[in-house]
C-alpha cells in the first residue's frame, strides 16, 4: 500500500511545461496591453500640451488688444495674411506708437506661434453687430496624435490633413 501512495505523491509533484507556457502567455499578453496604453497616454499627453499651447497663446494676443484698446480693429488678420513687419517694441529705447505696437503684437504672436504649434496658424476676426466681439482661431497639425487611431490612420492614408482648430471669443 505504501507503494500506491508514493506513486500518486509523485506523479502530482512539480509543474508542467504546458502550464509555465500558458503562465508566460498570460503575463506576455498583460504587459503588451499596459505598453499600449502607456503608449496611447503619451501621445494624448502630447495632445492636450499643444491644446493648452494654444489656450495660452489665444489669452495671450487678447491681452495684448485689451492693452492698445485704441488700435484694436488693426489686429484683425486671416491665416493666409502676411505678418506685418515690426520692430521691438519692448526695448527700453522704444518709442513705439499705439500702431506700431499693434503690429509688434501680431508679428510676436505670429511668431511664437509658429515655434511652439506644430504647423501653427491663427486668425483674428471681428464680428458685426450692436456689441463688437473678436474671435480669434488657431490652427495646428495634429496628425502626429491622431495617427494613433485608426480613424486617424484612415484620414492620414486617404491624404486628408489632420488640422486641429481651437477658437476664443472675446468682447471689448
Amino acid at each position: 500500500m505504501r507503494l500506491k501512495e508514493h506513486k500518486s505523491i509523485r506523479r502530482s509533484t512539480g509543474v508542467g511545461l504546458i502550464e509555465v507556457l500558458v503562465s508566460l502567455l498570460v503575463l506576455s499578453v498583460g504587459i503588451l496591453g499596459i505598453a499600449g496604453l502607456q503608449t496611447r497616454a503619451l501621445q494624448m499627453n502630447q495632445s492636450v500640451l499643444y491644446q493648452s499651447r494654444a489656450n495660452v497663446l489665444a489669452y495671450d494676443i487678447m491681452d495684448r488688444m485689451r492693452a492698445n484698446q485704441s488700435q484694436v480693429d488693426n489686429y484683425q488678420i486671416d491665416f493666409s495674411d502676411a505678418v506685418p513687419s515690426f520692430s521691438n517694441c519692448y526695448s527700453p529705447s522704444a518709442n513705439c506708437t499705439a500702431i506700431q505696437i499693434a503690429d509688434f503684437d501680431l508679428g510676436s504672436w505670429r511668431a511664437d506661434l509658429a515655434a511652439v504649434l506644430p504647423d501653427g496658424k491663427g486668425s483674428i476676426v471681428k464680428t458685426g453687430g450692436a456689441e463688437p466681439a473678436f474671435i480669434v482661431t488657431l490652427q495646428f497639425d495634429n496628425a502626429r496624435v491622431e495617427a494613433a487611431t485608426k480613424a486617424g490612420q484612415d484620414k492620414i492614408g486617404s491624404g486628408t490633413p489632420i488640422i486641429k482648430q481651437v477658437s476664443f471669443r472675446t468682447a471689448f
